[in-house]
C-alpha cells in the first residue's frame, strides 16, 4: 500500500521524491521547454493555470517556508512507501511533509488516535534542498525548554538510561534529548554490576549543565535526597524488610540499602555480639531487618534498623496499625470533657482509640459526640489530624 488517506480526511497524494510537481499540468509552451513547477502544495495546478495568463516571462517562485520556522501541522494522510506523512500548516495550509525518521512516534497511530494528529513541526531544509518538517526537532526544543525550567525549579523527572560511557551513562530525556548520569550518582549507594542500569527509566534531577558538550547532568542521588523526606513516610514499623549491606561492616555498625532507594544504619549495640555477627559479612550480602526508629532533624533524615521485631518501639507498632485500620475513615467519638479527650470507635469493632484534643480548645468547637474523620496519621511523630464533622 503506497498512501493511506487518514480518516474524516479526503486528501490527494503527492510524489514527496522529487524536487518538483510532476502532477501539474502544463500548457504545451512549458512542456517543450521543460519548465518545472517547484511547489507541490495542493493548490499548485491553480498557481500554474494563474501563471499561465502571465503576459511576462515565467516566474520563478520559492517556497513557502523558511529553515527554522515553526509550524503547527495536522496529518493528512500517510504515504508507507516513502515513508512519509503528508500534513498541513494550519496557517496557510500550504503542505508539508513529514519523514517517518522525523516523527517521534509511531505514524501508524495517527491513523487511530485524533488527538496526535495536529502537532508542531520546524521547517528544515535537506541537502537537496528540498524543505520538510521535523516534529522530532520540534519536541526536541520544548523538551530542553522542560529541562531548564527542571533546573531552576528543582523538579525531578525520568530518563531513559540507553548506554555506558566514560564515567557514567548516557541517558536520554523523552527520547530526545541527551543527559550524562555519572556513575557516583546513578544509584543510592556503589553499583555493583553497571550493565544492571541499561534501559532502565530512573527519577533524577539536574546538577549542573555541560555547555560545551551540549548536556545535562542529572543524578538520582540528588533525587534521593530531595524526595526523602516525603518518602520516608512509606516506611512501615513492624514490616520486615530485605536490603543489603553497602560496605563491609564498620566499627559502629552495618549500613544497608534497601528497595534501591533507602539507607540504613543497624548499630552494633543491636547486636548480642556484633564482631562474631560480622565475621564473613561483605558488601553485596543480604540481611533482614526491622525500622527501629525514623529521625528528621534540620532537613536530616536518619533512618535506624534493628535485627528482630521485638526490639521495635511496641507504641510505634499501635500508631503503624492505627494508620493501616483507621486512616482515611470516618469514625463515630465520644468527648470526654473532664480530660478533653476524645474516645475513637475503630473500624470492625477493633476497639477505642484516644486522643487528646486540649490543641483545639478555643479553635472549633467540639461537640459532645458525633463522627470525626482521621484524616491523616504520623507514625514518626505519632500525631494525627482530625476532621470533625458538622452536625
Amino acid at each position: 500500500m503506497q498512501s493511506l488517506s487518514l480518516p474524516n480526511f479526503n486528501w490527494e497524494s503527492y510524489d514527496s521524491t522529487t524536487k518538483h510537481n510532476t502532477r501539474i499540468k502544463m500548457a504545451s509552451h512549458d512542456s517543450q521547454t521543460k519548465t518545472r513547477v517547484l511547489c507541490k502544495e495542493s493548490y499548485a495546478q491553480e498557481l500554474y493555470d494563474l501563471y499561465t495568463g502571465h503576459n511576462g516571462a515565467f516566474l520563478d517562485i520559492s517556497k513557502d517556508f523558511s529553515a527554522g520556522q515553526l509550524c503547527n501541522v495536522v496529518a493528512k494522510s500517510i504515504d508507507f512507501e516513502n515513508k512519509v506523512i503528508i500534513t498541513e500548516d494550519v496557517a496557510t495550509k500550504s503542505t508539508v511533509f513529514v519523514p517517518f525518521r522525523e516523527f517521534t512516534e509511531e505514524p501508524s497511530l495517527l491513523m487511530h488516535d485524533q488527538d496526535l494528529r495536529e502537532f508542531k513541526v520546524v521547517i528544515t531544509k535537506a541537502d537537496d534542498g528540498d524543505y520538510y518538517g521535523s516534529e522530532r526537532k520540534c519536541a526536541a526544543i520544548t523538551y530542553r525548554e522542560n529541562l531548564n525550567d527542571f533546573m531552576k525549579s528543582d523538579k525531578w523527572f525520568y530518563v531513559k538510561v540507553v548506554s555506558l560511557v566514560k564515567g557514567g551513562y548516557l541517558a536520554l530525556y523523552k527520547g530526545t534529548v541527551k543527559c550524562f548520569l555519572p556513575g557516583s550518582h546513578a544509584a543510592a549507594n556503589v553499583i555493583r554490576d553497571f550493565n544492571d542500569y541499561l534501559n532502565a527509566e530512573i527519577p533524577v534531577m539536574i546538577e549542573n549543565f555541560d555547555s560545551a558538550n551540549d548536556l545535562y547532568i542529572v543524578s538520582y542521588k540528588k533525587y534521593i535526597k530531595h524526595t526523602l523526606p516525603q518518602k520516608v513516610y512509606e516506611l512501615e514499623f513492624g514490616k520486615e524488610y530485605t536490603g543489603v549491606l553497602t560496605n563491609n561492616p564498620y566499627d559502629f555498625g552495618i549500613f544497608v540499602e534497601f528497595q534501591n532507594y533507602y539507607t540504613g544504619l543497624l548499630h552494633k549495640t543491636e547486636f548480642e555480639n556484633y564482631s562474631e555477627y560480622c565475621k564473613g559479612k561483605k558488601a553485596g550480602d543480604q540481611i533482614k531487618f526491622f525500622i527501629k526508629d525514623i529521625s528528621l532533624k534540620k532537613g536530616e533524615t536518619r533512618i535506624i534498623l534493628t535485627d528482630t521485631l521485638d526490639k521495635v518501639d511496641q507504641e510505634r507498632i499501635a500508631w503503624q496499625s492505627l494508620k493501616s485500620t483507621a486512616e482515611g475513615h470516618l469514625l463515630n467519638f465520644v468527648l470526654e470533657k473532664d480530660t478533653f479527650n476524645v474516645v475513637i470507635q475503630l473500624p470492625d469493632d477493633a476497639g477505642t482509640f484516644r486522643s487528646d484534643v486540649n490543641h483545639l480548645k478555643g479553635k472549633i468547637r467540639i461537640p459532645s459526640s458525633g463522627q470525626v474523620k482521621i484524616s491523616k496519621i504520623d507514625v514518626i511523630r505519632k500525631n494525627l489530624k482530625l476532621e470533625f464533622m458538622s452536625l
